[in-house]
């Protein structure tokens, strides 16, 4: 795939069930702008192979919005380039920024997520 293999606005409700993915920017919930949210989203049962990215949880500079309930479980991560698990609270054009946004982030949940970095330099987690 080109960029992320999944990724959602705001919406509710929301079950994702044995994605595999290859390549692009993994797995994203976001990024979300004003007003949108994401609530009871779960991904599971899924793979992610040799992306830039794992797992993302992403909100835009300057929005207002929630995340709440959103579940990642069982789910690999193989041969990942720069984050396994990335959470931005500033996402934009020229992310990171350094300035938070007003995101709630509610209930997220992380079960059983493994996998292994590609190369040297990237980071497991990064918030």
């Amino acid at each position: 795939n080109q960029d992320d293999c999944f990724v959602t606005g705001g919406g509710e409700d929301m079950l994702i069930d044995n994605l595999t993915c290859e390549g692009g920017n993994g797995i994203s919930v976001g990024s979300l702008g004003n007003g949108a949210d994401v609530v009871r989203c779960t991904i599971r049962n899924s793979r992610v192979t040799n992306s830039l990215n794992g797992l993302r949880l992403k909100s835009e500079t300057n929005a207002v919005g929630l995340h709440r309930g959103v579940t990642f479980e069982n789910i690999e991560l193989k041969d990942i380039h720069q984050y396994g698990i990335s959470i931005y609270g500033n996402y934009g054009p020229t992310y990171p920024t350094g300035e938070p946004t007003f995101f709630i982030m509610d209930q997220l949940t992380m079960r059983n997520i493994r996998g292994t970095m590609a190369a040297p330099g990237g980071a497991n987690v990064w918030i």
